[in-house]
């Protein structure tokens, strides 16, 4: 267990030291954290959301206008 934990410990700190590296050259990299990361997610996931609705919405129009432009042309 003990090798384990030393191993674990020796990974954490590569990782650690690779991100503190990455943030130095890219500054802009601290600026997102993992909450500012996923709320600009779910943001994403919403908008899409949204798209999806309107997007169907729109079909629905189009079609209606479809519908009774044919429908007064044989009247």
């Amino acid at each position: 267990m003990d090798k384990f934990w030393r191993q674990a410990s020796e990974q954490n700190s590569a990782y650690i030291h690779w991100i503190d590296q990455l943030e130095a050259k890219y500054p802009d990299v601290q600026k997102i954290s993992t909450n500012e990361f996923g709320r600009i997610r779910e943001s994403f996931a919403n908008l899409l959301e949204e798209k999806r609705k309107v997007a169907a919405e729109y079909l629905v129009h189009e079609l209606k206008n479809e519908v009774k432009t044919e429908s007064q042309r044989k009247s």
